[in-house]
């Protein structure tokens, strides 16, 4: 378990900023275009909800299970998140 994931865990359940490298790793560090409120808050929806710090942690830096991870405590949900490794992982890729 990473730590980074335990603190980003506590600071969701106690409606604390995220880190800077837990706003990257959780893809809610494009403040520029208005997503952290919504990404920081769709993520401390699905953790109040029970979702779990390893739940968390295997979601980390991966745009798509973060996505997954929200929508299996909040199926209603319509937030996609990314992150700056996705974007790497495709550049590779290339």
């Amino acid at each position: 378990m990473r730590d980074l994931t335990v603190r980003t865990h506590g600071s969701l359940m106690t409606d604390m900023p995220l880190s800077p490298a837990a706003s990257v790793d959780f893809g809610c560090d494009k403040v520029s275009e208005g997503r952290y409120n919504y990404h920081y808050r769709a993520l401390q929806a699905t953790v109040r909800k029970g979702a779990t710090k390893e739940e968390l942690d295997a979601a980390i830096c991966v745009g798509a299970k973060i996505t997954a991870l929200v929508r299996k405590y909040s199926p209603r949900s319509t937030i996609v998140f990314s992150t700056v490794w996705d974007d790497l992982r495709e550049d590779e890729e290339a």
